[in-house]
């Protein structure tokens, strides 16, 4: 595909040579692309993934030189970092700007591309990529890289700041992602896993301190290697000052980490020693969710945020709302005190269950001054396609308008069923508004080309599917590895979805286009098999109620 502006591709109005834009590429001039001195980490790929993009565009090698060796004669600059130039002209953007927002600024005569931190600076060359070269990245892997041609290119100019509206954004398990979860925004800055076995060593306090350790009957209990089955005892100071000096040193040490991680151990195992009996008062349970030791662990860490907020007032001390602390406690916890609040958001189909489960996260941002999500959106362990973007988008609309400013997810993808799941995920957790159907419009299009319609409706039945599935929601992991998956996707459903990628297939003549729809196409055939072996012993298990 070449087109001569990227004002066509945008459906902007753009002519060769227009005043009160910047020429990258025009009747025979290039800009040039300076960098930050001794740029560093991501702000270095920033500006090198910038001049291979263009060049990968355009078939143009773009200069790149550092900004105190630039001439402006050698072309018109983009600048890319903290360039003292950018410092100048946009030091009241910058001043204050949050750490993961970022600039892209188009004058006539100049680009500046910039970020709070290097990885932000990356970002906002991904930006320009995507808005002005049309750049994308669909999935991961060479063949998820849509890149069009351009014989010139000229850009608009504007001012964008753009700031997420989810501060603290990370999910794990995306294999073989690489550079493409950095692309897509994913990064965390919110610690809350499960951590007091990392803090309550053995080798570090059994000797000097045991009554740091549970009691379980009569005796003191000492864990094992990466033994979780314990929770360290919270009703002495002792361990409110242990656990305070360990965030402190950890602050110490690196003065630019602004939370630290005070998520339960993995299990259960809690103390049962006096002074713990004697503040433990068990929540009854709500709807099967346990609030057994929520009282007992979350007035242990207020006191640990009390502790700690004389040093450092402003860092989070983050936590998983899980197992038998998910319910919040009848108080308030500590301002810097951050839950995540972990669900099954894919579950949301089941109206009773999305109404309880926003309940509950309502009572907590009642309790919390500031939450984060934690969504199980696994991928592996689903042999169906488990596409749940709208109602993760609602989720997360709800979730924000309640106190929530983190997201983690464990998505483990199925690439080969997920399709667009993942990249529609990324840009609701940044802009929670987002639309969702111009997002998803725009994958098929880039992704599918000519091919692109049937490909769009292969992929939103199979989210309506999934919407429309009967039983009931429950959270964590419901149908992972269970057969019982395959009776979502009926041999109707499975005909019309075949299909689509029939028509698809033969309306592809792009061989990256056959290509992108041969990968699906493999995994679908699975998915076919799969769910007609499951048919096919329903249909003989009738079969053989009926004579019994």
């Amino acid at each position: 595909m070449r087109v001569a502006l990227i004002g066509v591709l945008l459906g902007l109005f753009t002519v060769p040579g227009f005043t009160g834009g910047f020429p990258v590429l025009e009747a025979g001039r290039q800009a040039v692309i300076v960098y930050e001195a001794e740029a560093e980490a991501e702000s270095a790929k920033a500006y090198q993934d910038l001049a291979s993009y263009l060049k990968r565009s355009t078939g143009k090698e773009f200069k790149t030189v550092a900004e105190g060796e630039y001439r402006p004669g050698e072309g018109l600059p983009i600048y890319v970092g903290r360039c003292r130039a950018t410092e100048e002209a946009l030091r009241g953007d910058l001043a204050g700007l949050d750490r993961d927002a970022y600039i892209v600024a188009v004058e006539p005569a100049r680009v500046m591309l910039v970020g709070a931190r290097p990885w932000s600076t990356y970002w906002a060359v991904c930006q320009f990529l995507e808005d002005y070269v049309g750049v994308r990245w669909l999935i991961p892997g060479p063949l998820g890289e849509d890149v069009p041609q351009h014989s010139s290119l000229a850009v608009p100019a504007g001012k964008k700041i753009h700031v997420p509206a989810l501060r603290s954004r990370l999910w794990s398990g995306a294999h073989h992602a690489g550079d493409w979860n950095l692309r897509q925004r994913i990064r965390s800055r919110d610690h809350f896993h499960h951590n007091l076995i990392r803090i309550f060593t053995p080798e570090k306090y059994w000797d000097t301190h045991p009554e740091y350790f549970p009691m379980h009957g009569n005796q003191r209990y000492r864990p094992g290697k990466e033994d979780h089955a314990w929770q360290p005892c919270m009703g002495i100071e002792g361990t409110v000052q242990a656990a305070a000096d360990a965030a402190r040193e950890a602050f110490r040490k690196d003065p630019t980490l602004e939370s630290f991680s005070f998520g339960m151990n993995d299990g259960q195992g809690w103390c049962e020693c006096p002074a713990c009996k004697a503040i433990d008062r068990p929540i009854p349970d709500w709807h099967g969710f346990s609030g057994d030791k929520s009282v007992l662990y979350y007035t242990w860490l207020n006191k640990v945020a009390e502790n700690l907020e004389k040093d450092y007032p402003d860092k989070k001390l983050g936590c998983l709302a899980y197992s038998s602390v998910i319910l919040p406690p009848p108080f308030k916890l500590h301002r810097n005190i951050v839950p995540y609040f972990t669900s099954n958001r894919a579950d949301y189909f089941d109206r009773r269950f999305r109404k309880r489960d926003q309940a509950l996260l309502a009572r907590w941002s009642r309790c919390a001054a500031q939450m984060g999500i934690y969504d199980y959106a696994y991928g592996v362990g689903f042999a169906v396609p488990r596409i749940y973007n709208h109602l993760f988008q609602d989720s997360v609309k709800f979730a924000y308008a309640h106190s929530v400013r983190g997201f983690y997810a464990e998505v483990y993808p199925n690439w080969g069923l997920d399709g667009p799941k993942l990249y529609a995920m990324a840009r609701i957790v940044w802009n929670p508004r987002v639309d969702l159907d111009a997002v998803v419009r725009d994958w098929n299009e880039r992704m599918f080309r000519e091919a692109a319609e049937p490909m769009r409706r292969y992929f939103a039945i199979a989210e309506e599917t999934w919407r429309r599935q009967k039983g009931a929601g429950a959270w964590n992991y419901r149908l992972a590895a269970d057969p019982a998956q395959f009776r979502i996707f009926s041999p109707r459903t499975l005909e019309r979805m075949t299909a689509y990628l029939d028509e698809a297939e033969r309306l592809a003549v792009d061989e990256t286009v056959r290509q992108r729809i041969h990968f699906f196409r493999k995994t679908w055939n699975l998915t076919r098999l799969l769910c007609g072996n499951y048919w096919t012993g329903a249909q003989v298990q009738r079969l053989i109620d009926r004579k019994a």
